[in-house]
């Protein structure tokens, strides 16, 4: 019989983040590094999810296009992206600015 004791060695013991959270880490980084810069369009769901499959390919980390949407979604929650029905999705300006449509007009 195994006895347990109740201890876990913490090298054994390796966080696992999802790949969503992995994405949206991406994204803040490339913002926050300029790379992607207020109002520039995210590429399609499709092509991001190819991009970050072909990023991780060593890591054997599968991206469907879904998985993208759900990082860009949580973004989109927080006010760092812009989504704009049959157009697209934009990194959002200044946080500290109002959009335009925040009083429900355009």
């Amino acid at each position: 019989m195994i006895e347990l004791t109740g201890r876990v060695r913490k090298e054994s013991v390796v966080p696992v983040v999802p790949t969503y959270q992995r994405i949206i880490e991406d994204i803040l980084a490339r913002i926050a590094s300029g790379e992607w810069k207020p109002g520039d369009k995210l590429p399609p769901p499709r092509e991001l999810a190819d991009m970050y499959e072909r990023l991780w390919v060593n890591r054997g980390i599968e991206v469907s296009p879904q998985t993208v949407r759900r990082s860009t979604d949580t973004l989109q929650i927080r006010g760092v992206l812009i989504g704009r029905q049959g157009v697209g999705v934009f990194v959002a300006g200044d946080r500290s600015a109002k959009p335009e449509s925040a009083n429900g007009e355009d």
